[in-house]
């Protein structure tokens, strides 16, 4: 009885333990999958609008050269709700990401006569960009899981070795109560260090499997997020649009931090206006252009697309550097859990087995 109770436990944990992984895996390849039809369909409506297409006519044209039915069906349904006079701001706030982005883009484009097409083009970009992130940390955690499978590998060897020399050790872990212990111990500490290394993981990649793009904290944005707000911020100044109105359309829905430079703005507090985000890791370069423009009138939207372009190799580099992190964060679980592990489900039970020859 108490075979089969460790039996269950440790089928249960392995079983879980893969499942968690697996769905990880699979959901990092399906969300890439699906901002590479997003980038295709955004760069098709690009062209079509440049070409001289209404929007809607641009967004209906794109569908066709889709793979992805279901996000074609989406697509489809959201133009016909905005064909039928609904706001496109209201498709927006039910699309899901990284989708939403490109209604409220057209919704600027509809209420704020920004160009979409331009508009569009950047948001391309931004995409490269995120599937730029995304492959450099499936590469990361591709390595990271190799190594797990290979340290995995070792007890299971030493225990098949041992068996096939009549040391026993295969029978030990599984009818004696002390082989159970130590099998339920070591898959313990093994499932424990693949679900440890898979949160390290992730951590030191920035959370990849619900957005690509480096964050170190709660509290700061990250740079593709910072990039698309310049983009929006410079095609509205070529626009037509005031500073702070340009600024306000650009902040929309970000910090309160950014959005008081619009309304000191619209209060005539000028250059001191931007003083707040002058040393913004992110921010900084435009909110400098922004006071000097005031004083000189310096060309502010070309600035703002240097930024976008800056803060977008930005991500790469840290996604990069966080890519490069990962086999190191990793010697923590190989220390304190697979080792282990190996010790007590390969190596005791072939001490055993040999002093028991």
């Amino acid at each position: 009885m108490m075979n089969a109770v460790v039996w269950a436990g440790v089928v249960a944990m392995l079983l879980g333990t893969a499942t968690v992984v697996i769905r990880r895996i699979i959901d990092m390849a399906r969300g890439a999958q699906q901002i590479e039809h997003i980038r295709d369909f955004v760069d098709a409506v690009a062209r079509e609008v440049w070409a001289g297409a209404h929007i809607e006519t641009a967004v209906e044209h794109a569908t066709e050269f889709m793979d992805d039915a279901e996000l074609v069906d989406n697509v489809t349904v959201s133009l016909s709700r905005v064909r039928l006079g609904e706001p496109v701001d209201a498709v927006a706030d039910n699309a899901q990401p990284p989708m939403d982005r490109f209604y409220r883009l057209w919704a600027m484009s509809h209420t704020r006569g920004l160009g979409l097409a331009e508009l569009s083009e950047r948001y391309v970009d931004d995409l490269d960009a995120q599937i730029a992130c995304r492959q450099k940390a499936r590469s990361a955690m591709a390595g990271a899981r190799l190594t797990m499978i290979i340290l995995l590998s070792m007890p299971i060897g030493a225990v098949i070795l041992g068996q096939s020399m009549g040391m026993g050790c295969a029978t030990l872990l599984l009818f004696s109560p002390l082989g159970n212990a130590l099998l339920l111990v070591g898959t313990t500490l093994a499932c424990g260090g693949m679900l440890w290394v898979e949160v390290l993981t992730v951590t030191v990649l920035g959370g990849v499997g619900g957005r690509a793009g480096p964050r170190q904290n709660d509290a700061e944005e990250n740079p593709l997020d910072a990039a698309r707000c310049c983009d929006v911020f410079a095609g509205a100044l070529d626009a037509g649009l005031p500073t702070g109105e340009a600024w306000s359309v650009a902040a929309h829905g970000t910090s309160e931090e950014k959005q008081l430079v619009s309304a000191l703005l619209a209060l005539g507090a000028g250059e001191r206006a931007w003083d707040g985000l002058a040393r913004d890791p992110h921010y900084g370069p435009v909110a400098r252009q922004a006071s000097q423009q005031a004083r000189s009138g310096t060309v502010l939207s070309h600035g703002a697309r240097i930024q976008a372009a800056r803060l977008r190799r930005l991500a790469a580099d840290q996604t990069q550097a966080g890519a490069e992190r990962v086999l190191v964060v990793i010697a923590a679980p190989l220390t304190l859990c697979f080792l282990p592990a190996f010790v007590l489900v390969g190596l005791i039970p072939l001490v055993i087995g040999l002093a028991g020859i």
